[in-house]
């Protein structure tokens, strides 16, 4: 135990003495001397030039690769590039392991993955098609990125586990569903603030507290359409197709909720549980609101959702089949993605659109993303790759 809170102690103490010879190196060699960017870049890479050195600095260079060497000793890993070159080649070697061994332990720590829509390749061929040399006009103008809690394996090192995730998305249908869902809800929400409108004897409050309605209206429509169409992607797992799929969930709900009024039947309540967070949460926060006007509220809410589950109108309309891309099957415009995620669209007879209507990469959140550069670099950015330029790239 004291072993290792002794190695404990020395490790903080080399990590101090490291950190103050980088900030040493950026003053009298200039920041261009952190490289870094072999770590984030597929596109830059730099190659560094010393010009005649001081006997400081490269005394200050010697003692880096000690310390260096030492870190790595105490943590019990092997050099990474190790060389028998002079100084210079030496300094640039441990400067790498260095980055390389934060890099590692920053993404074990913060690795967090999204989907960002990319171009299908038939979107791209049609962009190739746009008689134009400004490739920026030849790029999809609208990013999206969807971040969702429990989607994606990672393994203990940070890395993406592709096998265990395809397993749990056959299992859970968690980014089909969601897929499907968001779809629908711009128009739903707007539609239940209308239809709050004509039920609640508040009748002020949604056209005085609009904004922040409709916000609980869009959780609650995402929160209730996603638990729907998870449903319908259960049924389609066994084999049927999107139209049975869909009258069989219509089916069991549209029976259980006949004359429910706000109360949700047993077969929902776990749903009901979700909503009434949402709802107390949410109502709770708007100040504006009496405690009579929010327990209200609350009841219309559910008796719209009740309303609307009745009559089938939270069944999201598109339903697709998550396939995630052999790397066989990439092409050259796909090299620069990390794992890419196609999204076919499925017909109500069960059959599938051959050609993929959206593509997704799986990506690292730009929350990861700014954590592991930040880890990495010790907030001591070379001005040729900082982290707005790692934020801009597509891995």
């Amino acid at each position: 135990m004291t072993s290792t809170i002794n190695n404990s102690e020395e490790i903080l103490k080399i990590n101090k003495s490291i950190f103050e010879l980088e900030n040493f190196f950026v003053a009298n060699l200039g920041p261009q001397i952190l490289d870094y960017i072999f770590l984030f870049s597929k596109e830059e890479s730099q190659t560094i030039k010393f010009e005649q050195v001081t006997e400081e600095v490269s005394k200050a260079m010697t003692r880096f690769v000690e310390l260096v060497k030492q870190l790595m000793n105490l943590l019990e890993v092997e050099d990474a590039t190790p060389t028998d070159g002079g100084l210079s080649e030496k300094f640039i070697d441990s400067m790498h392991d260095l980055y390389l061994l934060r890099f590692i332990e920053a993404k074990k720590q913060y690795a967090d993955y999204q989907l960002v829509r990319v171009p299908t390749n038939t979107e791209l061929r049609i962009l190739d098609l746009i008689p134009t040399k400004d490739e920026d006009l030849k790029i999809l103008p609208t990013a999206i990125n969807i971040q969702l809690p429990d989607i994606f394996i990672v393994d203990e090192m940070g890395n993406l586990d592709v096998a265990a995730s395809i397993q749990l998305e056959d299992s859970y249908h968690k980014i089909a569903s969601y897929l499907s869902t968001i779809a629908e809800i711009p128009n739903l929400k707007e539609q239940m603030i209308q239809d709050l409108a004509d039920i609640t004897i508040f009748e002020n409050a949604p056209s005085l507290l609009r904004n922040e309605l409709l916000d609980i209206s869009e959780m609650l429509l995402t929160l209730t359409v996603n638990y729907f169409a998870a449903r319908v992607y259960g049924y389609l797992s066994r084999g049927q197709s999107v139209k049975e799929a869909k009258t069989n969930v219509l089916a069991y709900y549209k029976m259980n909720s006949i004359g429910a009024g706000s109360e949700f039947p047993e077969s929902l309540k776990d749903l009901e549980e979700s909503i009434d967070e949402i709802l107390d949460e949410e109502l709770e926060s708007i100040t504006a609101l009496y405690p009579e006007t929010r327990v209200a509220l609350k009841e219309d809410y559910k008796e719209l959702l009740l309303f609307y589950i009745h009559d089938a109108l939270i069944i999201p309309e598109n339903f697709y089949k998550i396939v995630y891309r052999d790397l066989k099957d990439y092409q050259e415009n796909d090299e620069k993605y990390n794992i890419l995620i196609d999204l076919y669209l499925l017909l109500e007879e069960g059959q599938m659109i051959p050609l993929p209507s959206e593509t997704y990469n799986i990506d690292l959140t730009q929350e990861a993303r700014t954590l592991i550069f930040n880890a990495v670099t010790g907030g001591l950015e070379n001005p040729n790759f900082t982290l707005i330029d790692y934020l801009s790239e597509v891995s």
